[in-house]
């Protein structure tokens, strides 16, 4: 094994946390948070996609994630709702998460399992696209995740001053 690949595994095991631990059936803890966040923004009828780490194992390398991002198409002056309806199913990880959210668009959550949730609050067009373009993922022993296809989810890495640059962010 060259060191670069050992370095990675090194740095996964480094990094593991219960968030990522697997049941005794095997299921990953964060995608089945995934799962069930799209399950429950399906049953509310917000329009989404799973962007971040989760998204990226779809599509590119696997790796490993403690949490779980996504982007909701909540417009402007539809964020309250959105945000007060999801408080209802979700524990905040911040006081005045409902304040926090439409100052920030960003709504910071836990799941009953501890593993954290972020989800943007979409509003601009490249956003709506974003969730437009999703795929549905079928995670065996888990259920659909619906996350971001690689080119909008390339370009939602980019920072605004990336686009004049034309460099890529390193977030």
């Amino acid at each position: 094994m060259d060191e670069e690949v050992a370095k990675r595994f090194r740095r996964i095991a480094s990094n593991a946390t219960d968030a990522l631990s697997n049941d005794a059936a095997g299921l990953n803890n964060v995608l089945q948070v995934a799962v069930n966040l799209c399950e429950h923004l399906e049953t509310l009828g917000i329009p989404f996609s799973i962007i971040g780490g989760i998204a990226v194992q779809r599509w590119g390398e696997p790796r490993q994630t403690v949490d779980v991002d996504a982007t909701l198409f909540v417009g402007f002056g539809n964020e309250g709702d959105a945000v007060r309806r999801l408080l209802k199913k979700f524990q905040s990880r911040i006081e005045d998460a409902h304040e926090f959210a439409l100052q920030n668009r960003i709504l910071l959550l836990r799941a009953d399992q501890g593993t954290a949730i972020d989800l943007s609050l979409g509003g601009l067009p490249f956003e709506e696209r974003l969730i437009e373009r999703s795929s549905v993922w079928s995670v065996p022993r888990h259920g659909h995740i619906h996350p971001a296809v690689p080119k909008t989810l390339s370009c939602s890495k980019h920072s605004p001053a990336d686009h004049r640059t034309g460099s890529t962010s390193k977030k």
